[in-house]
C-alpha cells in the first residue's frame, strides 16, 4: 500500500507537535473555555436523553439553585465518572478483567506500583527512485499540452511497538506488534543529494503510572473517589489534595496518550501544482477514523431536584460509553480489512489514545466549570470584576469603621508650616500608576518634641544638627498580589507654594537618635518634585526560620546578624524643615517677623545657598527688648551691606568681563559702548540668564550712522520696557493670589459663623498674601493639609467629636504621646528596634504573609520648576550628578541655618516609616476563589499587629467601640487573641 508524503515533511515534526500539545492542561490553571465546554455538554445531554427516564432531566449545576456542598458532590461525581471511563478505555486495548484483577492485587494487597508502558520504534528503508511523466493542460485557449515530470521515492516503513503492564519484575504484554508498510514520497524536483534520502527514525518510550487510578477502584470494580472536606489542605471543591492528585493523574494520561497517538500519525496528502497555478490533490490515505463518535460520560450535571445522578444512572452512562467504544473499534477493524493500512491493533491504539486525551480534556473542563461557577457567582453578587485597586479603596472605607478614631490609618499628606503659620507646601506619598491616585494611608503615632530625645543629622564628621521638632511614627502595610512580590510603585510628591521654601531630607535611621541623610534638596517657589520609592521585600520571620534550621551554628549566626542589619535598615525617614521659622531663630528675630518679608527671605536664601555667607554677618545683635520691626530693619541693613559688597565685586568683574565685546556685537553697538554701562550689563545678564529674553527685543535696530551714545540709550529703552512688563506680571499674580485668599476667607466665614469668622478674619489678614491657593494642590490634598486656607484656632472648641470621613482627616487624628507616658528612653523610643519587635511577634504567631520591607529613594527624579514668572513650568529630570548638587546645596543651607550644628532646628517634622508587605500568593480573585481566603480578615490581622506595635497598646484598644462589641460575640475574637503580644 502507498502512503504519499509531501517533500520536506519529516515524521519527527509530529513528535514536536505532541510535546507542545502535552502541556495544554495545567494543574494550577484550571482555564475554562465556555464555548467548547457547552458544545461538548450539549452533545452529551442529547445522548443522555435517550437512555435516562423522562422524569430525570440532567441540568448543569450553575443553572439551578444549589448549595455549596452540592459543588463538592458534583466534583466527586465527575471524578468517579472519569475513573470509570479510563477503566473502560484501557479494557479496549487489552486490560481485561483478569489483568485488572491482578493489577488491583498488586496495588491493594502487595502495595506495589503498576505502570502502563509503550515502546515504539519506527524507521524507513529507501527502495528506489521512479520518474513519473504526465501531460498537463497549459492553456485553455491554445489547448497545448505540456509534459511534466515528478519523482516517486519508494520506502518501506517499519513499525515495531509493544504495550505492557508492569509491576516490579512482572510484565504482562497487551500488544506486541511488528510490521512493514510500503509508502511513496513524491517530489516535483529530483533530489540530487542522496543524503536527503536517509532513513527516517522515530522512537517513543512512554510510561503511565496507574497506581493512583487502581487505588481509586475497589476490589468489586467500583470507583471510590471522595474529597476529605476536613483536611487542612481542602480549600474549595476544586482546590484540595484529593482533586490535586486526580488532576495530576489526568495530566499524565493526557501526556502519555498524546505521545502514543503521535507515533501513528502521518501526513497523508500530496499536491500536484500545474504551471498555470491550479492544483489537484491526490489522496491515497488510510481511513479517517476519529474518536469523536465515542460518548464521554464525564458530565458535571445534576438532577432537577439538586442531587447528583444516581448509581443506576451512572451505570447507564458507562454502558453507553462501552457501547460506543466497541462500535468505533469494530468499525475501525472493518475499514482496516478493506484498506489494509497498518494493523488493527495499531489503529485501535491510535483511536483509544485520542479518546484518552478527550477524556482528560473533558475532566479538566468539568472541574474548571465548577471553579468558574464560583467566580461568576461572586462577580454577579458584587456587580463587577474587582481588582487590587478596588480592594485598597474598600480597605480605606473599612478601616474608618474598624478602628477607633484615635488609631485609624490616615492619609500620608502633610502640610508644611511652623506653629500658627500658613503652609509652605505639602508632602505626600502616592501610588504612581495614576495621576489622580490618593495618598497612602498609614497607622500613625505623633511623638511631641517635649517627650522624645532629639534626632541628630550628621552632615559631616564635625557637624551634627539636632532636630527638636515633632516626630511621627508611621506603620505602612502594602498589599502584594501574586508570586512576583511586586506591588504598586509609589512616589514621594513634594510641592512648595510661591515665595515659600523648605528643606526635604530623606534617609534611614542608623541608631536610636541618628538620622543618616541619603538624599536632600531645597523645595521652593512652586516646585513640584517627584521622587520614586523602591521596595525590597524581606523573607518573613517564618520563612527565615524555616530556611536556616538546617544550617550550621556558624551559618545561622551569620544569617541572623545579617537579617538584624536588614531589619534596622528598613526604618525609612523623611525630614521636613520649614526655613522661615529657623531663619528667624538664626537671625534673632521674633516669631513671624519674616512672614511678609518676601524679598528679604529671597536675599537670605541667596546669601546662604549661593554665597555661603556666615549668619553672624546678618543676624540682629542689638538689645533684647528692641521692637520686632526695628530688628527686621537691622537685619535688612546687614543684608543690604553684604549685597553691596557682592555688587561691587560683580561690577569689578563685569568691568573685566570678556563677554562685553560679544554683547556689543549682539546688540549692534559700537566697540567699547558697554564699558561704563555697569547697570545696563547687569540688567542684560539678568534678562538673558534668568528670563531667557530673545536678543531681538533688546538690540539696536536703527540706521547705521546713529551715534554710539544714542544707540546705547535706545538699548536702555528696550531693556526698561521689558523690565516693566516683568514687574507688571509679578504684580498681577500677587493681586490674583490676594483675591483667591479673600474668596477662601469668605467661604470660611460662611462655614464657621459670624462670631468665629471675626477671629478667623483677624488671623487671615496677618498672613502674607503670597499663595496661589487652589491651583497648587489637588482636591484631596486641600483636605489633608490641616484645613488648607485657615490657621488653627486658638479658641477651645465645644463641638462634639463626630464620625470622621476623608474630608475631615487632619493631622489632629494622630495619637500624641503624653509626657507622663514617656519618662525616659526605652525600646519603644528606639525606632530601629520596632522591626525586630514586629519580626519576633510574627514569628511567635507563625505568620508568613506579613513581611518587613525596605524602602528607599529611587534614581529617576522629576522636578517641575518655573525658571521665571513669565514662563510656564518646565519639567526636568535629576540624574545622579544633579541630585548630588542638590544634596550639597541643601546640606550647606542646613549647616548655615544651624550655625554648623550649634543651633538646633526647633521647627521640623520627622516622619519615620516602618513598611511591611502583606503578600498574597495569587491575585485578588484567585485568592478568594481558589484559596478560599477572605483577604479582609487577613489584612485586618496584619493591621492589628502593626498598629499594636506602633501605638504600644493591646490590639483590642485599636478597635472602634462597635467593632469591639461585634467581635466579642463572634469567632473573630480569635484574631484579637492571636495578635496580643
Amino acid at each position: 500500500m502507498r502512503i504519499i508524503i509531501p517533500t520536506g515533511w519529516c515524521l519527527l515534526a509530529i513528535t514536536k507537535f505532541a510535546v507542545t500539545q502535552s502541556s495544554v492542561l495545567s494543574i494550577d490553571d484550571l482555564s475554562f473555555n465556555e464555548y467548547k465546554f457547552r458544545t461538548q455538554i450539549d452533545k452529551a445531554l442529547k445522548s443522555m436523553e435517550t437512555i435516562l427516564e423522562n422524569t430525570k432531566k440532567p441540568t448543569l449545576l450553575g443553572e439551578i439553585d444549589h448549595t455549596y456542598q452540592d459543588k463538592y458532590a458534583l466534583v466527586e461525581f465527575v471524578a468517579n465518572s472519569g475513573i470509570a471511563s479510563y477503566t473502560n478505555a484501557l479494557k479496549s486495548i487489552g486490560l481485561d478483567d483478569t489483568i485488572m484483577k491482578k493489577s488491583l492485587n498488586w496495588v491493594h494487597n502487595l502495595n506495589q506500583t503498576v505502570s502502563l508502558k509503550f515502546d515504539g520504534y519506527m524507521h524507513s528503508d529507501f527502495v528506489k527512485e521512479e520518474e513519473i511523466k504526465s501531460s498537463l493542460l497549459k492553456n485553455i485557449i491554445s489547448s497545448v499540452n505540456v509534459e511534466k515530470s515528478s519523482w516517486d521515492y519508494h520506502y518501506n516503513l517499519h513499525l515495531d511497538f509493544t504495550l505492557t503492564i508492569e509491576s516490579g519484575e512482572e510484565q504482562i504484554h497487551l500488544m506486541n506488534i511488528s510490521e512493514s508498510i510500503p509508502y511513496v514520497r513524491t517530489s516535483y524536483h529530483r533530489i540530487g543529494d542522496k543524503r536527503e534520502l536517509h532513513h527516517h527514525h522515530k522512537k517513543v518510550k512512554q510510561s503511565l503510572n496507574l497506581t493512583w487510578l487502581l487505588r481509586m477502584i475497589s476490589s468489586s470494580n467500583v470507583s471510590q473517589f471522595t474529597i476529605d472536606r476536613y483536611d487542612e489542605s481542602c480549600k474549595t471543591p476544586c482546590r484540595n489534595n484529593d482533586v490535586k492528585k486526580l488532576l495530576e493523574f489526568h495530566h499524565e494520561v493526557y501526556h502519555f496518550a498524546h505521545w502514543v497517538k503521535s507515533f501513528f500519525e502521518v501526513v497523508h496528502e500530496t499536491h500536484q501544482i500545474y504551471e498555470d497555478g491550479s492544483a489537484k490533490t491526490n489522496i491515497n490515505s488510510p481511513p479517517q477514523i476519529f474518536a469523536d463518535d465515542i460518548f464521554i460520560p464525564i458530565v458535571p450535571v445534576i438532577q432537577n431536584n439538586s442531587t447528583t445522578l444516581q448509581t443506576e444512572d451512572l451505570d447507564k452512562l458507562l454502558k453507553l460509553h462501552i457501547k460506543t467504544l466497541e462500535s468505533t473499534t469494530t468499525a475501525a477493524m472493518d475499514k482496516y480489512k478493506k484498506s489494509k493500512f497498518t494493523t488493527s491493533h495499531g489503529m485501535i491504539l491510535q483511536i483509544i489514545s485520542d479518546h484518552l486525551t478527550s477524556l482528560s480534556e473533558q475532566l479538566f473542563a468539568s472541574i474548571g466549570y465548577v471553579e468558574n461557577m464560583l467566580e461568576t457567582q461572586l462577580i454577579e453578587a458584587i456587580g463587577k470584576q474587582i481588582d487590587s485597586n478596588d480592594f485598597e479603596k474598600f480597605m480605606k472605607h473599612h478601616n474608618r469603621k474598624f478602628f477607633s478614631d484615635d488609631y485609624a490609618p490616615v492619609p500620608f499628606s502633610r502640610a508644611i508650616h511652623g506653629d500658627g503659620r500658613y503652609p509652605d507646601g505639602v508632602i505626600s506619598i502616592k501610588a504612581s500608576d495614576r495621576e489622580d491616585s490618593e495618598p497612602i494611608e498609614t497607622l500613625v503615632r505623633k511623638i511631641p518634641a517635649s517627650s522624645k530625645k532629639s534626632m541628630v543629622i550628621p552632615i559631616d564628621a564635625a557637624t551634627k544638627v539636632e532636630l527638636e521638632g515633632d516626630q511621627y511614627l508611621h506603620g505602612w502595610v502594602q498589599y502584594i498580589w501574586g508570586q512576583n512580590n511586586h506591588g504598586k510603585k509609589h512616589n514621594i510628591l513634594a510641592r512648595a507654594n510661591q515665595f515659600s521654601s523648605y528643606l526635604l531630607v530623606i534617609g534611614v535611621l542608623g541608631d536610636s537618635n541618628i538620622f543618616i541623610p541619603k538624599e536632600a534638596l531645597i523645595v521652593k517657589d512652586k516646585d513640584e518634585v517627584i521622587i520614586p520609592l523602591l521596595s525590597e521585600i524581606l523573607p518573613s520571620a517564618k520563612e527565615f526560620k524555616d530556611k536556616i534550621v538546617s544550617l550550621s551554628p556558624e551559618q545561622q549566626e551569620f544569617a541572623k546578624a545579617f537579617r538584624a542589619m536588614q531589619l534596622e535598615s528598613s526604618v525609612f525617614g523623611i525630614s521636613v524643615i520649614p526655613l522661615k521659622p529657623q531663619m528667624e531663630n538664626l537671625l534673632n528675630l521674633p516669631e513671624g517677623a519674616l512672614t511678609k518679608e518676601i524679598q528679604l527671605m529671597q536675599d537670605l536664601m541667596s546669601l546662604f545657598v549661593e554665597y555661603q555667607i556666615p549668619s553672624d554677618l546678618l543676624s540682629f545683635d542689638g538689645i533684647k527688648d528692641t521692637a520686632a520691626g526695628d530688628r527686621v530693619e537691622a537685619v535688612k541693613g546687614h543684608v543690604s551691606a553684604v549685597l553691596e559688597v557682592i555688587q561691587r565685586e560683580k561690577k569689578k568683574q563685569l568691568a573685566e568681563d570678556p563677554l562685553k565685546p560679544q554683547m556689543e556685537n549682539l546688540l549692534n553697538l559700537p566697540e567699547g559702548a558697554l564699558t561704563k554701562e555697569i547697570q545696563l550689563m547687569q540688567d542684560l545678564m539678568s534678562l538673558f540668564v534668568e528670563y531667557q529674553i530673545p536678543s531681538d527685543l533688546l538690540s539696536f535696530d536703527g540706521p547705521k550712522d546713529i551715534a554710539a551714545g544714542d544707540r546705547v540709550e535706545a538699548v536702555k529703552g528696550h531693556v526698561s520696557a521689558v523690565l516693566q512688563v516683568i514687574e507688571g506680571e509679578k504684580k498681577k499674580q500677587l493681586v490674583e493670589a490676594k483675591d483667591r485668599v479673600k474668596m477662601a476667607h469668605s467661604e470660611q466665614r460662611i462655614n464657621q459663623g459670624s462670631a468665629g469668622s471675626r477671629a478667623h478674619r483677624g488671623r487671615m489678614h496677618s498672613e502674607p498674601m503670597i499663595q496661589l491657593m487652589s491651583s497648587d494642590f489637588g482636591e484631596d490634598e486641600m483636605f489633608y493639609s490641616t484645613a488648607a486656607f485657615a490657621m488653627p484656632s486658638t479658641e477651645p472648641s465645644s463641638a462634639p467629636i463626630q464620625k470622621r470621613d476623608n474630608a475631615e482627616v487632619t493631622q489632629a487624628n494622630f495619637r500624641e504621646d503624653d509626657d507622663s507616658e514617656q519618662g525616659g528612653t526605652s525600646n519603644s523610643d528606639d525606632f530601629t528596634f520596632i522591626p525586630k519587635v514586629l519580626d519576633a511577634k510574627l514569628e511567635e504567631q507563625n505568620e508568613g504573609a506579613l513581611k518587613s520591607t525596605i524602602i528607599k529613594a529611587g534614581e529617576n527624579w522629576e522636578r517641575l520648576r518655573k525658571d521665571n514668572l513669565l514662563l510656564p513650568p518646565k519639567r526636568s529630570y535629576l540624574d545622579s550628578n544633579a541630585k548630588k548638587t542638590e544634596k550639597n546645596e541643601a546640606m550647606d543651607l542646613l549647616k548655615a541655618i544651624s550655625r554648623s550644628g550649634s543651633l538646633p532646628i526647633a521647627n521640623s517634622d520627622l516622619h519615620i516609616i516602618i513598611s511591611l508587605s502583606h503578600c498574597f500568593h495569587k491575585n485578588l480573585m484567585s485568592t478568594i476563589i481558589q484559596d478560599n481566603i477572605n483577604p479582609i480578615k487577613q489584612v485586618e490581622k496584619s493591621l492589628l499587629v502593626v498598629g499594636s506595635v506602633i501605638h504600644s497598646i493591646a490590639p483590642p484598644m485599636l478597635l472602634s467601640l462597635e467593632e469591639g462589641k461585634k467581635r466579642e460575640t463572634t469567632k473573630d475574637a480569635e484574631i484579637l487573641e492571636a495578635t496580643v503580644a
